[in-house]
């Protein structure tokens, strides 16, 4: 035991020394740790703070985000003097989180304001001006300990103007968020809120994105317009936005059920300047335009700087034989679809393989494709449609042998990677690739196959 102690003590003590004078953003609500004594010009700073609330306190940390300190310095008000934000729980309270403003001036800290959150845990801190004076606004992301998935975003007006007795911090408002997007959509110059979310009332129940806009007369952020997603969505999983001809588009990927999802797009119309669901107005039923049995999420998959949406398609003439309880399966590919004015077009198609992890992008250059798939070995097979003759039967291996262009297949047959594989290494060099004389004869060389293989999470 006392040579264990021996070797940790030094590791203990590099560690507090490369912490310095960093961030102390490894306090947790239910640490049992008092916030370490900082140096420097910063020591003047925890100074201040423990002089306004004691040293009885444990300092929270942002989970994500910019700024992952509790200790956070911000010039809000364009003084070009920082602001030091602090947020801390008082030891024995009920755990919420406060934040406590210092300001510096005639070269001291004092403090400024303190107030109690709305949550036992940050989840994000953020500044933008959305009331239009010169004033940055505090947005912090709450959530509480036992439910990381339900977060409010309280958004504050700081006052640094303010007339004695009045209040520095001024809320202008406090919304249940999944995700939330600051911009000027409407292009007067002011910023607007836009935000994702979840209802689980029973009134409500049901996924929604809205609006929000600051009214200058009654100082208050008014709703715009609010638009619900398919009743079908069940959880909400991710967002992005885009930005192409003029407007915001934002996808939102949902569950719909177990092993089920889809993506909703909202798109913001600068006619009405209010928030639409294109999918309604183009398709009977939109959430079948973007359905998938596996967790795939929008993204920009061909690096354009668009978002694409992914979905699951089977491949014509192409199966998965020797599967468990069945001589064939039909086998499904991986489209990209971008949204447009007249709906969706196909950017690139991918074979998926999850079991080894890897994708192969089905290049137009290679010709018409079917695709057979071997469930038990893991040779996937690359054929040449031009020479099928008829139809072709569900897992028939009798096709011409001389339409095939190339074959992949894992190095190491085994359907599971090794636990000690490295998940960054490049896909292809797991894999055998085999080109045949026809594959030759069509301008693919093993290099071409190689180029179009991705990594993908197994």
């Amino acid at each position: 035991m006392k040579t264990v102690c021996k070797l940790l003590l030094p590791l203990l003590c590099a560690a507090l020394l490369l912490a310095g004078c960093s961030p102390v953003d490894f306090f947790s609500t239910d640490s049992l740790l008092r916030a370490p004594r900082l140096t420097g010009t910063n020591a003047a700073l925890q100074q201040a703070f423990e002089a306004a609330v004691g040293k009885d306190v444990f300092l929270v940390s942002p989970l994500t985000g910019e700024y992952r300190s509790a200790y956070v310095l911000k010039d809000c008000n364009g003084d070009k003097v920082e602001e030091a934000f602090v947020f801390y729980v008082r030891h024995g309270s009920e755990n919420t989180v406060h934040v406590h403003l210092l300001e510096y001036a005639e070269h001291a800290w004092y403090s400024a304001a303190d107030i109690a959150g709305n949550g036992s845990e940050i989840y994000k801190v953020e500044f933008f001006n959305i009331d239009g004076d010169p004033d940055q606004e505090l947005a912090v992301t709450w959530t509480v300990s036992d439910s990381r998935r339900d977060k409010t975003l309280s958004l504050y007006n700081l006052d640094f103007a303010h007339d004695p007795g009045s209040d520095l911090f001024n809320p202008l408002a406090s919304v249940q968020v999944f995700d939330y997007f600051v911009a000027d959509f409407d292009k007067d110059r002011q910023n607007e809120l836009f935000y994702v979310y979840f209802d689980s009332t029973e009134e409500k129940n049901g996924a929604y994105a809205k609006l929000l806009k600051y009214s200058e007369a009654d100082t208050v952020l008014y709703p715009v317009n609010e638009v619900k997603f398919d009743g079908r969505a069940s959880n909400l999983l991710a967002v992005k936005y885009d930005y192409a001809d003029g407007r915001y588009e934002f996808y939102a990927d949902c569950a719909v059920g177990e092993n089920s999802y889809y993506t909703e797009l909202i798109l913001y119309e600068p006619e009405t300047a209010t928030l639409s669901l294109p999918l309604r107005a183009l398709y009977e039923d939109p959430v079948a335009q973007t359905r998938r049995s596996s967790l795939l999420y929008a993204d920009d998959v061909d690096g354009d700087g668009r978002i694409e949406i992914p979905v699951e398609r089977n491949l014509d003439n192409s199966f998965v034989i020797n599967y468990p309880e069945s001589e064939t399966v039909p086998l499904r590919c991986v489209s990209w679809l971008r949204f447009g004015q007249e709906g969706f077009t196909t950017t690139v198609t991918y074979y998926v393989s999850d079991a080894y992890g890897y994708r192969l992008r089905l290049d137009p250059a290679l010709g018409a494709l079917y695709i057979i798939n071997d469930y038990m070995t893991g040779e996937v097979q690359f054929r040449s449609v031009e020479s099928l003759s008829g139809e072709t039967n569900e897992g028939d291996e009798s096709a011409a042998p001389d339409d095939l262009l190339f074959t992949v297949s894992p190095a190491v047959r085994a359907r599971t990677a090794a636990p000690d594989a490295d998940p960054a290494a490049d896909a292809a060099s797991k894999l055998r690739i085999v080109v045949t004389d026809f594959g030759r004869s069509r301008n693919i060389t093993r290099k071409t196959v190689e180029a179009l293989i991705e990594t993908v999470d197994a």
